[in-house]
């Protein structure tokens, strides 16, 4: 479903590598689970989602009531619903869990926070702006954002990437987003509009950005490696003075 056609002319920048997964059992943690496919597949990043894990099950799994998957961690009801505090909160928890069911350590150290907007319709202060969203995705980072409407509607989205035409016209700053409704790798163009007159996207209406960061771990070689390689790197320089000598 496409609400604002792709921008003709613009400073437009689309992160790659996202995985546009399906809505699976709420609109956040299906959201919260590209974010997290993202990462996996960054270097620094590779053991966040063991191999032998379903993409859906790492959303949510009903068979087992969501247990342990993101879907639990964001404390997402029976009928997908997820409050705004448990969006930050529950990827922060998953992220930073490890599944002792699998060989691989998935546990990575995380932090993630909601800045609201300054949106008049939600009665919250806040001062996420546009420029926040564009610096988090200049630096290689997708957003989880939170969208509503007048009628009490909500829903969680991913943001990869922004529009940017320049002017001074909030209609002119756009987001790049996998809604979760359609799973085409083609994002859908919505407005980055914090007051509901100005959005044109049946409604919806930016209401809070999803900041999250986490910690890439560092490969530190075992002890047996790192003597290996240094009775390597001095045979290397022992066969290089003999040769040396040798020649001369």
């Amino acid at each position: 479903m496409v609400f604002g056609a792709a921008p003709a002319k613009a400073v437009q920048t689309v992160l790659s590598g996202v995985p546009p997964y399906y809505f699976h059992h709420g609109c956040s943690p299906t959201s919260g689970g590209m974010l997290v496919g993202y990462y996996d597949q960054l270097g620094g990043y590779g053991e966040l989602i063991a191999e032998t894990t379903d993409p859906y099950d790492m959303i949510a799994t009903p068979l087992d009531g969501f247990t342990n998957s993101i879907a639990d961690f964001m404390n997402t009801d029976a009928a997908g619903g997820t409050s705004d505090p448990m969006i930050a909160t529950g990827i922060e928890d998953y992220i930073e869990w490890d599944d002792p069911t699998t060989p691989i350590n998935e546990s990575y150290s995380a932090t993630a926070w909601n800045v609201y907007t300054d949106d008049p319709e939600i009665g919250v202060p806040g001062d996420f702006t546009f420029d926040d969203y564009v610096a988090e995705i200049d630096t290689g980072r997708p957003m989880l954002l939170s969208w509503g409407t007048t009628t009490g509607r909500g829903h969680t989205t991913i943001g990869i990437g922004y529009d940017d035409n320049d002017t001074q016209s909030l209609l002119d700053d756009k987001v790049a987003t996998y809604t979760t409704w359609s799973g085409s790798a083609e994002p859908d163009w919505w407005y980055f509009a914090p007051d509901m007159s100005e959005s044109n996207q049946s409604g919806w209406n930016l209401d809070l950005g999803t900041f999250v960061r986490i910690e890439p771990r560092v490969v530190i070689p075992a002890p047996g490696s790192i003597l290996l390689a240094s009775i390597g790197a001095g045979l290397v320089g022992w066969f290089r003075r003999i040769r040396r000598k040798t020649l001369r």
